[in-house]
């Protein structure tokens, strides 16, 4: 099995924003005042700009923080493990939506000045012109990049002419430690992503009113299980069997779905669920497995 360190990167995404919502102090404090309660009971909070622009860039930032988490595996807080594969697929992708993201922010500085008029209308006594960033701080609350780093290695550290041998010992341990609970945690959430849309859909075709009630005639239920699979397979850098076992049975089981006869038939809805739930029951158990 090839080491972590060959196979991936960490990749760690940063997204920073204008953030709209303030504390107001002073009526905080009279509206204590006036009710006769403590100080530390509750606080005014106030929206002080709100533009469609500025909308759009937060459904931007998190669909990109979603597409991050979907194609990295966890690490830490914030940072996701990335396959080497995959290396090139994200930073073209990255590159598309930062640019997009550049074009928002750049509309936005425009439309700041009368964003901040329709501001000091709204707020009336509550405006203040403190809350806001001026002139070129504007652009600057605003902010996307992913910084990548090599992945950890235990002899990483003898670089280091400053630790002791028992220290290094102990450093050692800690992250072949860290690296194996990583190994079991990749192969376990790697098999959940798998379960989860199978389980969906398996719970929605339970349901015929709920099936039929679908706007896209439940066409996603299907592809969504398979997509998983696709990903989760290019995902699965250590190669680990089980997972490799899970993308090949969802695969195989995939090409006897027909999304079109399931609208028609509640007994082939039947059928695909109950594949889909011995599916998740056998997937389950590959998870107690790790």
């Amino acid at each position: 099995m090839a080491k972590l360190s060959e196979v991936a990167v960490l990749a760690k995404l940063e997204i920073s924003l204008f953030h709209v919502n303030r504390t107001d102090e002073q009526v905080t404090s009279e509206v204590a005042q006036q009710h006769q309660v403590a100080r530390g009971s509750g606080r005014y909070v106030k929206k002080i700009l709100e533009t469609e622009t500025l909308n759009k860039l937060r459904t931007l930032g998190q669909e990109i923080r979603k597409w991050h988490n979907e194609h990295t595996l966890r690490w830490d807080e914030g940072v996701g493990i990335l396959p080497s594969q995959m290396f090139a697929e994200y930073t073209d992708w990255m590159r598309q939506k930062r640019a997009e993201w550049d074009g928002l922010v750049e509309l936005f500085v425009q439309e700041y000045p009368e964003a901040l008029q329709e501001a000091e209308k709204k707020l009336n006594g509550l405006f203040n012109p403190e809350d806001y960033p001026q002139g070129g701080e504007v652009a600057n609350r605003f902010g996307i990049r992913t910084v990548f780093y090599p992945f950890p290695e235990a002899n990483d550290f003898h670089r280091a002419k400053s630790f002791l041998v028992t220290q290094l010992r102990d450093v050692e341990d800690g992250l072949n430690q860290r690296l194996s609970e990583t190994s079991k945690g990749m192969t376990v959430e790697l098999l959940g992503r798998i379960i989860s849309p199978l389980a969906k859909m398996a719970s929605q075709l339970a349901s015929d009113k709920s099936f039929n009630k679908r706007k896209v005639g439940g066409w996603p239920l299907f592809d969504n299980v398979l997509e998983m699979a696709n990903l989760v397979a290019e995902l699965n850098v250590e190669n680990d069997l089980r997972v490799a076992a899970a993308v090949e049975e969802v695969r195989k089981v995939h090409t006897g779905w027909h999304p079109e006869k399931a609208k028609k038939s509640s007994a082939v809805r039947q059928s695909v669920q109950q594949e889909a739930d011995e599916l998740v029951r056998k997937l389950s158990a590959y998870m107690k497995q790790v």
